[in-house]
């Protein structure tokens, strides 16, 4: 089941960015190192296109992983996958992810 799946899923994405939470950081980051006239733009950017996901991310790997790690069985990765190529085929299938772009001033 999804609800089940997910949030498996989305603690995994967590463990493999760098840092899944630099936006909220940023601009505490950003003032300690001194700048001012701090700017922070959030772009959300949506993807329809499962195998453009799976270039960026490539989740049958990721499933395949969460398998391996005993944390889900494959019949449940399996499903899902299944369940995400229905909604791509079906033209309902979307993943967002938020891209921040940064601009300061540092003093001289």
């Amino acid at each position: 089941d999804d609800h089940l799946v997910m949030p498996v899923f989305v603690k995994r994405l967590q463990a493999i960015v760098q840092n899944p939470f630099i936006g909220r950081e940023l601009l505490v980051i950003f003032r300690t190192l001194g700048m001012t006239d701090i700017v922070i733009q959030a772009e959300p950017y949506a993807l329809r296109d499962l195998a453009k996901l799976n270039l960026m991310i490539d989740l049958p790997r990721i499933f395949a992983d969460l398998c391996y790690q005993k944390r889900l069985t494959k019949e449940a990765a399996s499903r899902y996958l299944e369940q995400l190529t229905i909604a791509n085929d079906n033209g309902d299938f979307i993943y967002s992810i938020i891209f921040f772009t940064v601009a300061a001033r540092k003093p001289i």
